[in-house]
């Protein structure tokens, strides 16, 4: 991400901020998709989350 200036203060167990950074970064990387590009698959065992195909799983940066 391009730098403001703005400072960004965490505070708590998790650290947020990287996490957003790294999602915007692989946002970046896969072309930027369209919000129709991304789908939902959800089973009795639990749910997924993909873009362009069901076998291109977007993993949680702490998975």
């Amino acid at each position: 991400m391009a730098a403001t200036g703005e400072d960004v203060l965490q505070y708590g167990p998790g650290f947020l901020w990287e996490e957003i950074e790294q999602a915007w970064r692989e946002y970046e990387e896969a072309d930027r998709p369209d919000a129709s590009e991304f789908g939902l698959t959800v089973t009795p065992r639990g749910h997924q989350v993909w873009v362009r195909s069901p076998n291109l799983v977007v993993q949680p940066s702490r998975a």
